[in-house]
């Protein structure tokens, strides 16, 4: 069974809310989102909408999943083994199909929905109860097509007892018009987070034990229109100050409160000391951090006390597991802390820094956060050896867009030396559609492995070449590919099964049936020691087209009916839809046009719906 993506726990816990206030106000949005099976909460950077949607849980009573999204989480894969680890937190038993089907798909990024099916099947079987979804952060993930493409088919399917919430800076970039249309899309906003004049008082009084003058109140509610990051960096700013030097500084203050949020961010920087200054704009790099980890990569010995004092202030840093062992910076302040970061520090005195943090990563085992470093220092050879070490892994994984991310960021004169990134790009290419694209980076990774006397890596350049010229028709040179490839390999079975159905049609459609037959049996007889069936599939498909060429439209109608059912019973969606259209191309030959008709529109309708 599919062993999937190693899990951050961290990323599948709900925010601590225990310094959040009461907001009687929005509490009847909290109890309709469980009537609703959509509900997105848009606004900007800092308006509280994490810290709004915790109280969901505690207000309704019900098992609440929480993900916490980031720019790692933009492939299909990652995405939903969060999501099952999430809901496995309430029903233990869920997921078990679902990744026996990832492990069974041929290609991944082809059969989403057909393993979506599954996990909403599991999800109608084991949940009978409401049960909420929150996928925090949204905007981090809104450019990935294949996560907007699955959360789109999600909700079209999703059980009447889950209710999913979306929170975001931006909008969703799915369609919500059905649901808007239908009633069951709840919208939340700005206008409904910003914190009223009662409200700001609330605020300070239970937070900060402090008040400020009705007067300064109201300037300060016009200021930062209710904005909640606004009103804690102006408490920080504030504090202390007399209530009539209070007011003076806020009449002075001009613009909007996207002007005040840096102006005030200086001011709240400024006012720490400067062992906290440099902790802070140094560990900005970092998307979690711990005392230890910070105590080596800063040599300091003091960061445990310096993060307890960063909670303990309200200065939007937040534990990122429950033994408040890992924190994390607020996006916003992170945002600014990385400005600071490349105006006080050098060139190198930040690459430095970031090649130190990858060696501290790689040293504790976490080789993706070493990746991400190693690249941001500019250390090219260390990120290509640990690409080169998860390529693999994240391939089978089906994180393409990652993969993507990380070789966009590599120059082309390392990798034109590196064949192995060459073949894993382009297999990305050929995973995400872009058959063209693919061809072209095939052939180059062609080239470097022959210039490095790699018979394993020239091999599977040649099986994909081949596989994609026959995709697109050039059966030619698919078999000139293929052809080749068969005279030196051997001992793959699973591969030469794949090549030998391929040939089978290539074969028949340059009418050498002969041949055809020789490779279904051969075929035959190396999966007899073999215990996959897709690939049986694959032989029956392409030999029922074999006797369709031949005009024996009885025995290829025979084999596409046995290939649709071994297909149905796998789930293999991508080779049942083609089935169907050699079941129909043998009824419409053999004079039944009805029937043709019929199973014509249902691989017509497999491919629409998947």
């Amino acid at each position: 069974m599919y062993q999937g993506i190693k899990i951050l726990n961290s990323k599948l816990l709900s925010p601590r809310s225990a310094d959040a206030i009461r907001r009687r106000r929005l509490e009847p949005l909290l109890m309709e989102i469980t009537k609703k099976r959509l509900t997105t909460v848009i606004a900007g950077a800092g308006y509280g909408k994490t810290t709004f949607i915790a109280g969901v849980s505690k207000c309704s009573g019900l098992d609440t999943v929480w993900y916490r999204l980031d720019k790692s989480d933009r492939d299909f894969t990652t995405f939903l083994s969060y999501l099952i680890t999430g809901i496995k937190k309430y029903f233990p038993e869920l997921g078990i199909e679902t990744l026996c089907r990832i492990e069974e798909a041929q290609i991944l990024s082809r059969e989403r929905e057909a393993v979506l099916t599954v996990f909403l099947s599991e999800i109608e079987k084991l949940v009978k109860n409401d049960i909420i979804i929150v996928l925090d952060d949204y905007h981090l993930v809104k450019d990935s097509k294949e996560i907007n493409e699955t959360l789109e088919f999600f909700l079209e399917n999703l059980p009447h007892n889950v209710h999913l919430i979306v929170i975001s800076r931006t909008d969703p970039a799915f369609h919500l018009s059905r649901f808007r249309v239908g009633r069951e899309l709840l919208e939340i906003r700005e206008e409904e987070l910003a914190f009223t004049i009662p409200e700001i008082e609330q605020l300070y009084l239970e937070l900060f034990l402090a008040s400020f003058p009705p007067e300064s109140t109201k300037i300060l509610h016009k200021r930062t229109s209710g904005w909640i990051s606004g009103l804690i960096l102006f408490y920080h700013f504030l504090h202390g100050k007399r209530h009539s030097e209070i007011e003076r500084i806020l009449i002075g203050i001009k613009g909007s409160h996207r002007v005040i949020s840096s102006y005030m961010e200086e001011n709240v920087f400024d006012l720490q000391a400067d062992k906290i200054k440099g902790f802070l704009i140094k560990t900005s790099i970092l998307s979690r951090m711990n005392a230890e980890f910070s105590d080596e990569l800063l040599g300091i010995s003091n960061s445990r006390d310096i993060l307890n004092a960063l909670e303990e202030n309200h200065l939007f840093t937040f534990p990122y597991d429950e033994k408040r062992q890992w924190y994390f910076y607020h996006h916003l302040f992170q945002e600014f802390l990385n400005t600071k970061l490349h105006k006080e520090l050098d060139r190198e005195a930040i690459l430095k820094l970031n090649k130190d943090a990858g060696s501290l990563w790689e040293k504790q085992g976490e080789a993706e956060e070493a990746l991400g470093h190693y690249l941001n220092a500019e250390e090219f050879e260390e990120a290509c050896r640990l690409l080169r070490r998860l390529g693999k892994k994240l391939l089978k994984e089906g994180r393409l867009q990652l993969i993507s991310s990380y070789i966009r960021k590599i120059p082309n004169s390392y990798l034109d030396k590196e064949p192995w990134l060459q073949y894993t790009h382009a297999r990305c290419m050929e995973f995400s559609g872009k058959q063209e694209e693919a061809i072209q980076a095939y052939k180059k990774a062609h080239n470097t492995f022959r210039k490095d006397e790699s018979s394993k890596g020239t091999g599977l350049c040649q099986h994909a070449l081949g596989h994609n010229y026959f995709h697109a028709g050039d059966f030619p040179r698919a078999e000139e590919v293929l052809q080749e490839l068969l005279k030196h390999d051997e001992g793959n079975l699973n591969l030469r099964i794949n090549i030998l159905g391929s040939l089978i049609f290539i074969k028949s459609v340059l009418e050498e049936m002969t041949v055809a037959d020789r490779y279904f049996n051969e075929g035959m007889s190396l999966l007899s020691g073999l215990k996959n069936k897709d690939l049986l599939a694959w032989l029956y498909f392409n030999q029922g087209f074999r006797y369709g060429f031949s005009g024996d439209f009885i025995q290829a109608l025979e084999l596409g009916e046995k290939t649709k059912e071994m297909c149905e019973n796998l789930r293999n969606y991508h080779l049942l839809a083609v089935s169907y259209h050699l079941i129909s191309w043998s009824y419409y030959h053999l004079g039944l046009f009805s029937k043709g008709l019929e199973n014509a529109r249902k691989g017509l309708d497999l491919v629409e719906e998947r």
